[in-house]
């Protein structure tokens, strides 16, 4: 545990000594690029961030009375911490990072890079053994991790966590991207991938009108309420009658199903205020993607200092310069994630209007919760 704690301040420079079995090759890789993290002479601050502390919030943590009867040796096996997403905002390249230097362990065997999915289903006793065997052969000092973006938006899945993992190990991440670009990205991931459908610029017009409806008229009604799918469907059929039963894998049904929710994935403020609720502002780490596609290996690095003691360890400057999108990592792997589609190419104009000024109006609100200005968003270069 000494080793481990040690290393979390230098992760890099004591990476040989907590991972096990690494070949040749990839030692003298990880020897080279911990040489330039170490002979770098200016660091830079922290990417990395919390909620502002002068921002009121409601802590709400849930008594851990254990009414699933989890037992203490099962607690001590959940992950150390969890990548929330969101979806499309370079949480599979950090995933990788982190698997790739060391830093942490996404699961062993067959469950290694892919997500756990656990906390945003049912019946969370009966497959507590099936999700922890997840992490069965990491290394016993190596943090342990589950990123599955759609936890982000769940409404559920923040007072389990609260109710029934130790409060050591409510360390959370957000990775926030501009709305636009994430929506987008999602979408087009999603037609050209499990759902197989029409991607035009006509029919992303078509979801996002839809899904602006549904925020307007049934933001103040809870995701996970009976209430939900019915409000839902109604402000559908307000857009066009046609679509009245637009339900269940459509984007009203149980919120796990969501397909088509990629405008409302993208109402942060709302999100983090759910977090914020049952986990401390404290253990929920932000960061702008923007500001980290292309510093993937430093923000592995943070993330392992600050889960390990909650300091966040300055980058070296120059960063490692590692995109994420087609870049490969200091040990030669290729990584092709699209995150960085662009959303004025991939959208009628009209579109990126509607979608502007639909994310300006929730702004503000973000920018004092977190108590920093994002500039870098596409949509905010017209507000004040």
């Amino acid at each position: 545990m000494f080793v481990a704690r040690f290393c979390m301040v230098l992760a890099a420079v004591c990476h040989s000594a907590r991972v096990q079995n690494t070949s040749s090759d990839l030692s003298a890789d990880i020897t080279a690029a911990t040489s330039r993290f170490r002979d770098a002479k200016v660091s830079i601050l922290p990417r990395g961030f919390t909620a502002a502390p002068s921002y009121p919030l409601k802590f709400q943590p849930i008594a851990q009375d254990n009414p699933n009867g989890i037992s203490d040796d099962e607690k001590a096996q959940m992950p150390d911490f969890l990548i929330v997403g969101t979806q499309k905002s370079g949480s599979e390249s950090l995933l990788h990072m982190l698997d790739d230097m060391g830093l942490g362990c996404s699961g062993s065997g067959m469950h290694r890079g892919s997500e756990g999915q656990f906390w945003s289903h049912d019946m969370i006793d009966i497959k507590l053994p099936m999700y922890l065997e997840r992490w069965s052969d990491c290394d016993s000092h190596t943090l342990r991790f589950d990123k599955t973006p759609e936890y982000s938006f769940v409404p559920s899945v923040p007072a389990l966590i609260s109710e029934l993992v130790p409060p050591a190990k409510q360390k959370v991440v957000f990775l926030l991207r501009d709305p636009i670009h994430r929506a987008i990205s999602g979408f087009k991931a999603e037609r050209n991938g499990y759902a197989q459908g029409d991607d035009s610029p006509e029919a992303f017009h078509q979801m996002v009108t839809f899904e602006i409806a549904i925020v307007e008229q049934c933001r103040e009604v809870p995701m996970d309420s009976v209430d939900y799918p019915s409000c839902c469907s109604n402000a559908v059929k307000s857009v066009d009658p046609k679509f009245a039963n637009w339900d269940g894998w459509q984007g009203c049904g149980p919120t796990r199903w969501w397909s088509q929710n990629h405008v409302r994935r993208g109402l942060y403020y709302d999100q983090l205020q759910q977090w914020y609720k049952h986990i401390h502002r404290d253990d929920v780490l932000i960061f702008i993607s923007e500001e980290i596609f292309n510093h993937t290996a430093e923000v592995a690095l943070e993330i392992d200092s600050w889960v390990w003691s909650g300091i966040h360890v300055s980058w070296p400057k120059p960063g490692s310069n590692i995109s994420a999108k087609g870049h490969q990592d200091w040990f030669g792997k290729s990584y092709n994630l699209n995150h960085q589609a662009n959303a004025t190419s991939s959208m009628r104009k009209d579109t990126y209007e509607l979608l502007a000024n639909f994310y300006r109006s929730f702004h503000t609100d973000l920018e004092l919760l977190l108590g920093r200005k994002i500039k870098q968003w596409s949509y905010t270069q017209s507000v004040t």
